[in-house]
């Protein structure tokens, strides 16, 4: 009898995380069907960024394109951050930290990680940190803070 309920448990769990990852694919699937596709320069150009940033803030864009499993020029300054992180399993600002400290092949010290700008706003009772209105709003705030934390190393 244990044998038979542990197995419609597993049953259970095995097609929740399926059915999970297919809502994922179907999310995706819609935001890329019809996206009007942005270049990186046009990216760039939409945030009125200083040149300097644009390595940044494209390596922001394809981050989290990687993260959304989707075509990085589908993702546009205007997207929400709920647009975006329904795409993602589950946001973790820490990994997407540790996937810039890859891509730019430094590592930042948890404590200047700390002050991270926050894309999804965190809160206890209170907002602590509100959540970016765009990702273009976030983007730019990310990249500065990134770009200070780069060149410091």
């Amino acid at each position: 009898m244990n044998v038979f309920i542990t197995a419609l448990i597993a049953l259970g769990v095995v097609t929740v995380l399926m059915t999970h990852h297919f809502i994922l694919a179907i999310r995706r699937q819609r935001f890329t069907r019809n996206a009007v596709r942005l270049s990186n320069d046009e990216f760039t150009k939409a945030l009125q960024s200083p040149t300097h940033l644009a390595p940044v803030l494209i390596t922001l864009r394809n981050t989290m394109a990687t993260l959304c499993k989707v075509p990085a020029d589908t993702i546009h300054p205007h997207h929400t951050p709920k647009e975006l992180t329904s795409l993602i399993s589950d946001w973790d600002q820490v990994v997407f930290i540790l996937d810039l400290e890859s891509a730019f092949h430094v590592e930042i010290p948890d404590e200047k990680a700390s002050d991270f700008p926050s894309f999804v706003g965190e809160r206890a009772f209170l907002w602590l940190k509100k959540p970016a209105n765009s990702f273009g709003e976030w983007c730019m705030k990310a990249a500065t803070w990134a770009n200070q934390r780069i060149e410091a190393i």
